[in-house]
């Protein structure tokens, strides 16, 4: 054929293919064919929703042509979340899983084909995606960005085989957040710093299930840590005394090493890597692009004959940007030790001002080994298991008695007991309540007025002075708490509180209204902070929307999907209950298979849910008739009663 006549045009290309497909096939043939198949109808069904016209098949692969980019990203989203949905259900045998890659290009179409790089990078840009996700060229990323409510992350420069290209991941819940490192990054790489990272990815293999593709494997596709990764460079000692150099010349490998043990939202580097990095004098945007830094830690430390003056300062290393700067005099006399920590703590509090709404400041504790203990204890209880409660129980007796008006200890002391009530560790539950209310109290007194702690405090009491079913007077400071609901934006605990108080407090049926308004700041609080324990309550929430007012299921089957999807959970009754809740659903809008199945997943998962659970998840809730429902509805469908 004469290149004069080749027909050339731009067109948006949509390439998919299952992933493992030959392994489903030798595991089971006849099943994987049969799914296919009904995964292929699913798929052609939403191709003509958004107009798209499929050019070519190879058995697991697909490609359509689009006349948009955003009915493209569009219909990819939609693909994924039904194939979601329907390998939550028993109808999927084999629960195959889908890569997609979208791009925009120059292509030739020969015979009802299309040709060219335009498609050959949509394949690459499929090959690159992850299982059950979505990744996109630069050129479609430019065209939908401003035109969807999608999220994005921007995975720099890729190389598959002889196609470079910019790719972008689109973001369809948190877990698919990962990093790619770039194929040109720095040639900086030393020999030593290589046979490192190979022996870091040889025993990644025992921590990793990597999902190979049939036709090439792409090692960079491991998910990676999703927090923001932070590295604290050495501080700069700026003294000509000797010994003073040798005792300090280590003051930021051991903050370093504090903050690392620590389980927080931000991932600090380990001293091994700082070390690797430190010798290859990287730029802060080296750090960023090839090494997924989000923030650099520098400092200095200098003395005189009375004190030590530490200063540092943090800085964005995408933009070079710093984004706080602070200094601190310490005794010359100070133990060093003494010293670390504080400096770990001031790093660490100055991070959660800036950078991390969703993690609770402790900003009226100030001894650096109670700030640490904190940390343990939230974590501890949100993780909601026997041995975690009885660990944070151990460690509030300690800081109680060391701190007894510190309002976050009385916070968490309060959180404690509800904790330890719920997990039936207690003989006397209303003693347990009755403590936490005088917590509770106590705390308000330290803290501002209007401060999100001293909001959430009040919340807290209220919701604890419900359990004691003393309604009127929980319910009763609502008309005060609403006129501060704008300073709580960024505060997850106060979101919380306040969205299970105005739940609590319109759980007679009294008010759509407030309830609705109760879900909306606990759905900004599971924003804030993803956590299993704030998922199962906005479970609750949307199921007695559906008892109530008759609610569609579909909120409630995406935080199912959403919660399914993680890897692990520190909740063990989450996924039973948000399962167990939607199957109810299910059940009162007449779906009796879908009701069926799902409660037949929760039997099988965590610890089981039974008909008495929703009396100890909630004793604050006022309608008991729905807690009722929950047992009368599930039971006959296989719940335990």
């Amino acid at each position: 054929m004469s290149s004069q006549n080749i027909d050339r045009k731009i067109a948006v290309i949509f390439a998919t293919d299952v992933v493992g497909y030959s392994k489903h096939i030798e595991t089971d043939e006849s099943a994987t064919i049969t799914n296919l198949r009904a995964c292929e109808s699913l798929l052609n069904d939403i191709f003509g929703k958004y107009k798209a016209r499929l050019f070519n098949t190879g058995g697991d692969s697909f490609f359509a042509e689009f006349e948009s980019a955003v009915a493209a990203v569009e219909c990819a989203v939609e693909f994924q979340n039904a194939i979601k949905r329907r390998n939550s259900t028993l109808e999927a045998t084999v629960k195959l899983e889908f890569r997609i890659g979208i791009n925009i290009g120059d292509v030739i179409k020969e015979k009802g084909n299309l040709l060219g790089d335009g498609v050959n990078i949509a394949a690459r840009l499929e090959s690159l995606a992850q299982a059950g996700g979505i990744s996109i060229s630069k050129g479609i990323f430019e065209y939908v960005s401003s035109k969807t409510k999608l999220s994005f992350v921007n995975q720099g420069m890729q190389k598959v085989k002889s196609n470079r290209f910019h790719v972008y991941d689109v973001i369809l819940d948190p877990t698919h957040k990962r990093k790619l490192r770039s194929q040109f990054g720095s040639k900086k790489l030393t020999m030593v710093r290589l046979i490192v990272l190979i022996l870091i990815a040889f025993v990644s293999i025992t921590y990793f299930a990597f999902i190979s593709n049939d036709d090439q494997t792409i090692s960079n596709n491991v998910l990676s840590d999703i927090r923001p990764k932070i590295i604290i460079l050495p501080f700069e000692i700026q003294t000509t005394e000797a010994n003073f150099r040798g005792e300090q010349a280590d003051l930021s490998l051991s903050i370093n090493n504090t903050l690392s043990d620590l389980n927080t939202d931000v991932k600090f580097i380990d001293s091994n890597e700082t070390k690797l990095l430190t010798k290859e004098n990287f730029s802060y945007k080296d750090l960023a692009e090839n090494n997924d830094i989000s923030f650099v830690v520098t400092g200095t430390v200098q003395n005189s004959k009375e004190f030590i003056r530490v200063q540092f300062r943090v800085v964005e290393a995408a933009s070079s940007e710093t984004i706080f700067k602070e200094q601190y005099d310490f005794s010359i006399e100070d133990q060093m030790i003494s010293v670390q920590e504080k400096v770990a703590m001031y790093i660490m509090k100055g991070l959660s001002r800036h950078i991390l709404s969703k993690q609770h400041v402790f900003k009226y504790t100030n001894e650096p080994s109670t700030y640490f203990d904190l940390i343990k204890i939230d974590k501890a209880i949100l993780k909601s298991t026997v041995e975690s409660v009885t660990y944070a129980g151990q460690l509030l007796k300690k800081n109680l008695e060391s701190s007894p008006n510190d309002p976050h200890i009385l916070q968490l002391a309060a959180f404690h007991t509800f904790a330890s009530t719920s997990l039936k560790l207690v003989d006397d539950p209303v003693s347990e309540i009755n403590k936490a209310i005088k917590y509770l109290s106590n705390g308000i007194k330290f803290v501002k007025k209007a401060d999100p702690i001293y909001l959430y405090l009040f919340a807290q009491k209220s919701i604890y002075q419900a359990i004691l079913q003393q309604f009127d007077l929980a319910c009763s400071i609502i008309p005060d708490l609403k006129q501060y609901e704008n300073r709580i934006y960024d505060d997850h605990l106060s979101q919380f509180d306040f969205g299970l108080l105005y739940q609590v407090c319109s759980s007679n049926g009294s008010s759509k209204d407030q309830f609705e308004l109760g879900v909306s700041h606990m759905e900004r609080s599971l924003e804030l902070r993803p956590s299993a324990f704030n998922a199962k309550y906005l479970a609750y929430g949307y199921a007695y929307l559906t008892f109530q007012y008759g609610m569609s299921t579909e909120k409630l089957n995406s935080l199912w999907i959403s919660e399914n999807s993680k890897s692990q959970h520190n909740d063990e009754m989450a996924l039973p209950t948000i399962s167990a809740l939607l199957a109810y659903s299910y059940e009162k809008k007449k779906d009796n298979k879908l009701a069926a199945q799902t409660l037949e997943i929760s039997n099988g998962i965590g610890r089981k849910y039974t008909a008495q659970t929703p009396f100890s998840d909630y004793p604050a809730f006022q309608s008991k008739n729905f807690l009722t429902d929950i047992g009368n509805i599930l039971i006959p469908l296989g719940l335990s009663d």
